[in-house]
């Protein structure tokens, strides 16, 4: 139970206490003469509702005087406030169990104006805002604002009760704020008694924890019964009457009762619904003694529907709260909730909707989408005897029927074709087994698999006669020590928003050692959206997902899946064949969008893929656009797609030809630039320190090449660079910048200190004009061979900057690819003067790759490039294909 449920609960109880102790009686006002504040009561002058007073003379001319105002209309002019003061409903207000006499039948138009503040205390029948309306009326536009009305029976905030024959409408009237509705049966946070045609577009939102619409145990026939967050009971006047049509209306408010109880329509007799919701708690109440012999039925959706007059049909709706019960009693002078049993001989019956009975062969359930969240679930199960949680089946002989999963028992009961909710979690004994085409919906629940010494206790799909279809989605499966999903018989298996842990997470099987019954070959399994975690704690080898079967397509998209050692063994995230079974062909993964982890904390072997010893079989594993890893996976990948290395990470996508493209500003794939356009001017005599070797004029930014040459420091002779030297090759600048760039190739700054013996090089850039704080980029390039004898690679470069104002230097994010030998260097730099090239102190450590060593892995295919071994940067690039 939440700790939301829980305050629900004790707000709920408290509540009723107030409700149980609300016997007021109210005196109706003597008779007058109607009087409003202007028109005549045609539809073209309605009589306009401007005050308090207006209002109050339209309940006095119905109850006391009897007019119905058959064919009459008003209009609300203003807002009201009725200020808490005690409202005398517009009709009903009668005698429990008496049909109320004093009926509204006019056409009400609230012109979208507020009346708020309602209170109505009643020990009477037939209370709201309008006690009663009968045929013709049309009450629509009203906006009712912090109410609070009690009565018996056939209570709500805007109609108490209402028999129209269906001739009636309400539409587009509303209720918020706080709202208490209470009540003994017939209790609706809008309407309490529906006969009306048509409602539409309606809703009870109420916006704080202290809203309930309440149905409160007083004795038989006042048994909290018949309640819902918008309508109360909905009813067709059969046999000649036409049914309740309930459309484009929702309630978002927590309700209470003891049977029938609905987040929005507490009993649905008969009817069509369409497009509406409910997405309150509903909590079902019991005592001591209530309840043997009765269904206690309540619902997310519909406490208890039940057809009549040929007609009971629901479409495109849903219910998102939760379904709670407990024990109403005493305790310590408070009334409160707790978790009991029911009374003997009681049957819970809860679910979307609590009960369906008695419906026509002509009913249709089509169309549903269910959304519920049973955070109290696992009460409920065991009282479970009329099974109504979930979608209901479209087949003819099961209309109104649901299916829910609330044993291991159940998995050997399942048909065909059908789809199954699991409505509490499961700790397996033995076998669960599904040998059918079905869709199981796991609800957010988890079903315990596995032990420390056997392979029985396992969710297993086996024995099927033939192919079967089968879905598991947003179901958690713990396989621990062992399996999560073994596949034993041929099937398409689709697994969805699904977490699945244990030494595998799927395992698919033919014929084995282990399995000597299972025929797992010709399956399918598509993985979407999921969380796959196998962890090897011992000596033997297995994987994430398994394959121990021939012509096998896995495709898996959206999840992440992760091969964990923690032993001496080996885990990968694909493992192909086992230690002595036979040999398997015809398989294959592919796997796209997806996140790759291989962990390994102990002294075995963790990588993406491994056949088992004896397998001679061959699997094609293809990773394609979008998958991550943290291991290079450069040996898998799909024609046509690279590994980038963006970081730490290694990352698939589609294969970018640089080898023409213009250089960019890019930090993460630095690309070999080319030559400018603007003429470059090179000095006529050697530079020396200090001394300019190449000015350019800028007039809108872009990028500046340098020509450089060499100086001998000992000749002083002018030369081109030679290829094991590192050559500065120009700068990009922002737009806008304007200006003379000069380049210095050595400059008369000393080198960082205390970095003295790993500098490489001190140059200069000026820009004068340079508007400081802008970003531009530096790029220069080294060689391979060049680093190498100075015993460095590629990721302990990084260019420094000197700020000639502070006289500090400062390390820049520095990038680099690697390509033909030449490790092309990018730096971010916000202004210009000195920068030098600086090695770091220690040599950078090598990333993971995935190079397992056991004779039980498939030897690694050498890297397309001879320096990866050297590969890891800040925001560094590396770039594999797979041609």
């Amino acid at each position: 139970m939440t700790m939301k449920t829980k305050k629900t609960l004790q707000h709920i109880a408290a509540v009723a206490v107030v409700l149980l102790t609300l016997c007021l009686v109210f005196a109706a006002p003597a008779a007058a003469e109607a009087v409003y504040s202007g028109g005549d009561g045609i539809e073209d002058a309605p009589y306009q509702i401007s005050t308090v007073s207006d209002l109050k003379n339209l309940s006095t001319a119905v109850n006391a005087d009897g007019t119905t105002y058959a064919g009459k209309y008003f209009q609300l002019a203003a807002n009201l406030d009725l200020e808490d003061e005690k409202w005398t409903p517009i009709g009903g207000n009668c005698t429990f169990g008496v049909t109320p006499s004093k009926l509204f039948c006019g056409s009400f138009d609230g012109q979208n104006y507020h009346i708020s503040n309602l209170m109505v205390e009643e020990e009477n029948s037939a209370v709201g805002l309008f006690g009663a309306v009968g045929p013709g009326a049309v009450i629509k536009n009203v906006y009712l604002e912090n109410v609070q009305v009690t009565g018996l029976e056939s209570v709500g905030a805007l109609i108490g009760h209402s028999n129209t024959a269906g001739t009636a409408s309400v539409s587009n009237c509303h209720v918020s704020g706080t709202i208490i509705v209470g009540g003994v049966t017939q209790v609706g946070g809008l309407i309490g008694s529906c006969g009306i045609g048509t409602v539409s577009g309606c809703s009870v939102n109420a916006d704080n924890a202290e809203s309930i619409v309440a149905g409160i145990y007083i004795e038989e026939d006042k048994e909290g019964d018949n309640i819902g967050g918008l309508i109360g009971q909905a009813y067709t006047n059969a046999p000649t009457g036409s049914p309740v049509a309930l459309s484009g209306s929702s309630a978002d408010i927590n309700v209470f009762g003891f049977r029938k109880v609905g987040g929005l329509v507490g009993m649905y007799l008969g009817g069509s619904l369409s497009g509406s919701h409910a997405t309150g708690d509903v909590f079902l109440a019991f005592n001591e003694t209530y309840g043997s012999g009765k269904t206690l039925s309540v619902g997310s959706l519909i406490g208890e529907m039940k057809g009549a007059a040929g007609v009971s049909e629901i479409s495109n709706s849903y219910a998102s709260g939760s379904v709670g019960m407990g024990l109403l009693h005493a305790e310590d002078g408070t009334t409160v909730l707790s978790s009991a049993e029911p009374a003997d001989g009681a049957t819970i019956s809860a679910g979307l909707i609590g009960a369906v009975r008695d419906g026509p062969a002509t009913g249709t359930y089509d169309a549903w989408w269910y959304n519920v969240d049973l955070d109290d679930i696992e009460s409920i199960a065991p009282y479970m005897k009329t099974k109504a949680l979930g979608q209901i089946s479209t087949t003819a002989d099961e209309k109104g029927k649901v299916n829910l999963i609330t044993s291991e028992e159940d998995f050997r009961s399942l048909e065909d074709d059908k789809t199954y909710t699991l409505a509490c979690d499961l700790d397996l004994t033995g076998y669960a087994d599904i040998s059918h085409s079905v869709i199981i919906d796991g609800n957010g629940k988890t079903i315990t698999a596995g032990d420390t010494n056997t392979y029985q206790k396992l969710l297993r799909l086996w024995g099927a006669a033939s192919s079967i279809d089968v879905t598991l989605k947003n179901i958690n499966v713990n396989g621990g020590s062992h399996y999560a999903v073994l596949v034993g018989t041929e099937a398409n298996l689709v697994i969805e928003s699904a977490t699945l842990t244990g030494w595998n997470a799927v395992y698919v099987v033919q014929e084995s050692t282990t399995w000597p019954e299972a025929k797992g070959d010709g399956s399918t399994v598509t993985i979407k959206n999921s969380v796959l975690s196998g962890t090897n704690s011992g000596s033997e080898g297995f994987g994430t997902v398994a394959i121990f079967a021939n012509s096998t397509a896995v495709t898996i998209s959206g999840s992440t899946l992760t091969a964990e050692v923690t032993g001496s063994g080996i885990q990968s995230i694909i493992r192909y064949g086992g230690m002595n079974d036979p040999v398997h062909g015809d398989s294959a993964v592919t796997i796209t969008d997806s996140t790759l982890n291989v962990l390994n904390s102990g002294t075995g072997t963790a990588s993406i893929y491994s056949n088992g010893t004896a397998e001679t079989g061959t699997l094609k594993l293809t990773l394609g656009e979008g998958v991550t890893a943290n291991v290079n996976p450069s040996a898998y990948i799909a024609g046509g797609m690279e590994v980038v290395q963006p970081g730490d990470k290694y990352l698939v996508q589609k294969y970018v030809d640089r080898s023409s493209s213009s250089s960019s500003s890019s930090t993460t794939e630095p690309e070999e630039p080319e030559q400018p356009e603007e003429p470059v001017v090179e000095p006529e005599t050697p530079a020396a320190p200090g001394e300019v070797a190449s000015s350019t004029e800028v007039t809108d930014g872009g990028e500046v090449a340098f020509e450089t040459t060499v100086v001998d420091d000992e000749t002083g002779e002018q030369s081109a660079p030679a290829a094991a030297d590192s050559e500065i090759k120009g700068v990009v600048l922002p737009t806008g910048t304007e200006g003379t760039v000069e380049f210095v190739p050595v400059s008369e700054q000393p080198a960082p200190a205390g970095q003295e013996e790993n500098t490489k090089r001190v140059f200069e850039i000026n820009v004068p004009s340079y508007k400081k704080g802008e970003a531009a980029v530096i790029k220069f390039q080294m060689t391979v061979a060049e680093l190498a004898a100075d015993g460095k690679e590629a990721a302990d470069v990084a260019l420094w900057h000197y700020d000639e104002e502070t006289g500090e230097w400062t390390k820049l994010v520095t990038s680099f690819i690697i390509k033909d030998g030449i490790v092309y260097f990018e730096a971010i730099t916000n202004d210009f003067s000195p920068f030098a090239i600086v090695y770091a102190d220690e040599p950078a450590a090598d990333l993971p790759t995935d190079t397992p060593e056991t004779p039980e892995q498939p030897e690694e295919p050498a890297s397309p490039a001879p320096v990866l071994a050297v590969l890891v940067a800040l925001g560094a690039a590396v770039v594999l294909r797979r041609k």
